[in-house]
């Protein structure tokens, strides 16, 4: 009787495991957040200032709320506008690219 039970709550046991630790391993490593207020913008070369570092963005990156609605990036991307970057550094340079810009307030 005890034989059944451990055939079938191993494999089970099993199973759970490895989803968990694919899962975990699965995460990005990478991304690293900043929050700050945006000192410089130059739309023209998609970069952005914020803490005195350099942020690039790309047809990849989204910009959203602090609700997560998605924005267009010329009308709230100001100077002094508090901002959450996701970011990710670039191999092999010092470049950093966001993917994931969360614009909260503007200023006032």
């Amino acid at each position: 009787m005890r034989n059944a039970i451990f055939r079938k709550a191993i494999p089970l046991v099993a199973i759970l495991l490895a989803l968990t630790f694919s899962l975990a391993f699965a995460a990005d490593k990478n991304v690293k957040t900043t929050r700050g207020k945006v000192a410089t913008v130059d739309f023209k070369a998609k970069v952005l200032t914020v803490n005195e570092s350099k942020y690039i963005w790309n047809r990849h990156t989204t910009f959203t709320d602090e609700k997560g609605v998605p924005l267009k990036v010329v009308d709230r991307l100001k100077a002094k506008t508090l901002v959450l970057i996701e970011w990710e550094p670039v191999k092999g340079s010092w470049e950093r690219t966001a993917k994931r810009v969360c614009i909260y307030n503007e200023a006032e």
